[in-house]
């Protein structure tokens, strides 16, 4: 699976309030730089460009972003 689908699917997956934040930050990280490259790393999206950029984990009653 193409970590698109990946990110697509783990999204999906998550209740509403969790999706329309996710979906918003993942306009918001591409909307920076276009060359942004979406990857699947330890169960969860990231965003590299020339390295780690940021990760996005949802958790039931939070959000996490992993900036290195």
């Amino acid at each position: 699976m193409l970590p698109q689908e990946q990110i697509n699917l783990y999204i999906a997956e998550q209740p509403e309030w969790q999706r329309k934040l996710l979906v918003r930050l993942r306009q918001l990280i591409h909307s920076v730089d276009e060359e942004v490259e979406e990857t699947w790393k330890w169960n969860s999206p990231h965003f590299d460009h020339d390295g780690i950029m940021i990760g996005l984990q949802a958790f039931k009653e939070h959000r996490e972003r992993l900036v290195p």
